[in-house]
């Protein structure tokens, strides 16, 4: 599980990145915005997204993935349709308990003009809802190259030694 939350933090954190490449105005903006540095604001998005992929997996994952165990549903196509799902239904849970997230603001922030509204009147602004969108995509493939992770580690053939074949 350790390396399925390493993995989708790192495909998350090289998501912001490449949004930030493609407008590297950004990531000055964002920075004033929050009020940090850059390695900060790095540091920041990497531990919240390990501690999303860490608790979903822990919550969500293990029991869902137990369950698809024990009815032999054990290959890298569950696993990483598991992870996409679980990831993005996590993702949009989070949002709409609170429409004014930080990570819905990110995205929006990154995606669209400066800082675009994401909620008002107690729901989603219609940048909201393309943002919701767009980081439920996101995580949506983060989560399931971390479950193609956690399948590859869980599940890898063993090969035997050469000292086990003779005799």
């Amino acid at each position: 599980m350790l390396g399925g939350a390493v993995i989708g933090t790192l495909v998350f954190v090289l998501e912001i990145a490449v949004l930030l490449a493609l407008r590297p105005s950004k990531l000055v903006e964002l920075t004033d915005y929050v009020g940090t540095t850059n390695l900060d604001l790095i540091l920041t998005l990497a531990l919240f997204g390990f501690i999303f992929f860490a608790g979903g997996l822990l919550i969500a994952g293990t029991p869902v993935w137990w369950f698809l165990h024990v009815n032999g549903r054990r290959n890298w196509f569950d696993a990483v349709g598991l992870g996409a799902v679980l990831g993005s239904a996590g993702f949009v849970f989070m949002a709409m308990w609170n429409p004014e997230w930080t990570a819905l603001s990110l995205i929006s922030f990154l995606t669209e003009e400066f800082g675009g509204i994401t909620a008002g009147n107690d729901g989603l602004t219609s940048e909201g809802w393309a943002a919701l969108i767009r980081g439920t995509i996101g995580i949506a493939i983060a989560g399931a190259l971390a479950g193609l992770a956690i399948w590859k580690i869980a599940y890898k053939r063993r090969q035997p030694r050469e000292s086990e074949h003779a005799g």
